[in-house]
């Protein structure tokens, strides 16, 4: 007897696509970015640093690893403490380590505890745009206990399968650091990048190597440009904040350290935001953010972009908390 075979129903096989109302979404519920540097670097997010040649790239990152790895405030920003996987694409892995070394005895922070914190891997032969080894990779880092919450790429330059001004798989480099960050259930993948000849000292971000598809992936984009002798000009521009003033750091070896003059603002602005909360009205210690922030830009003659930064930066070291108010795009600050 002949038997039917019943075919696949391949049209109810098919993706289904959630799609609902903006009203929809929002009652449902909307998950603020969740930042592990202060204002500057966010969970499940790209992020790419540029600098001309001998700009202290590298000693920028190699110092943000370690105050991640420890859970320490890096060029006034608040670090949430976090696993690191640093890899070396250029210039060897040796290298890398000597600089860490140096950095963790001029900070006096416990050594053993950095570097459990921070993951290393030579990878100066690695192609980030071949799938089958972005894939691989990403496997290693998943498998990795903990696993890294930032893993940093020092440089892409000669990351891909020809030099990243001429490449034409920029694309698929953006594709394959998004997996892994999926892979991993979020973190941020950071970028290390060269700018263009002539760059100008200012806010400009599209004079990174790469930029058509590089700068506009990134969620954050850092520049560092170094003027005369030691001093360095870091801009910043971010979509998940407003974007920091204008920061300024010195190089004294081996650490690059923000100027006395940037940071009192901040700190005047955290003592301020928190008398704010805790007399708040009703004594639930608690404000909406755009009421603080006009409370305490107005009490300290500060911009408002620093007191959202000092706020953002208190949610990292656990002082505050961030609530949106169900139904409403509002936001809450409340003291931990």
């Amino acid at each position: 007897m002949n038997q039917t075979v019943q075919q696949p129903d391949t049209q109810s096989q098919s993706q289904c696509f959630p799609i609902m109302t903006a009203e929809d979404r929002i009652a449902q519920g909307i998950s603020s970015p969740s930042p592990l540097v202060g204002d500057l670097l966010f969970w499940r997010t790209i992020a790419a640093l540029g600098a001309a040649e001998d700009s202290f790239k590298t000693n920028w990152m190699t110092q943000l690893a370690i105050c991640l790895a420890v859970g320490i405030p890096c060029y006034s920003y608040s670090c949430r403490k976090s696993q690191v996987a640093y890899l070396v694409l250029e210039g060897g892995e040796d290298y890398i380590l000597e600089r860490m070394e140096e950095k963790i005895q001029a900070m006096g922070v416990n050594r053993e505890e950095a570097l459990r914190g921070i993951y290393t891997l030579n990878c100066t032969q690695l192609q980030l745009d071949d799938e089958d080894t972005i894939k691989q990779l990403g496997d290693d880092l998943c498998n990795l206990n903990p696993k890294p919450d930032v893993i940093i790429f020092d440089p892409i330059t000669y990351a891909l399968d020809e030099d990243v001004r001429y490449s034409p798989n920029k694309t698929r480099l953006i594709r394959n650091a998004n997996k892994i960050v999926e892979e991993l259930g979020g973190g941020v993948v950071l970028f290390v990048v060269h700018t263009r000849k002539g760059a100008k000292d200012n806010a400009d971000m599209d004079d990174f190597l790469g930029s058509g598809q590089i700068a506009r992936a990134a969620a954050t984009r850092i520049k560092l440009y170094r003027g005369d002798g030691d001093r360095v000009s870091m801009y910043a521009k971010t979509r998940h904040a407003d974007r920091p003033d204008k920061i300024s750091l010195v190089w004294k070896y081996p650490l690059l350290e923000l100027e006395q003059t940037t940071l009192r603002p901040r700190e005047e602005c955290k003592l301020a935001v928190s008398h704010s909360l805790e007399h708040a009205p009703y004594n639930i210690k608690a404000m909406v953010l755009g009421d603080l922030v006009m409370q305490v830009s107005t009490s300290t003659n500060h911009n408002p972009k620093t007191v959202r930064s000092v706020i953002t930066n208190l949610e990292v070291e656990g002082k505050v908390e961030i609530l949106r108010v169900p139904g409403s795009a509002t936001k809450v600050v409340r003291l931990v």
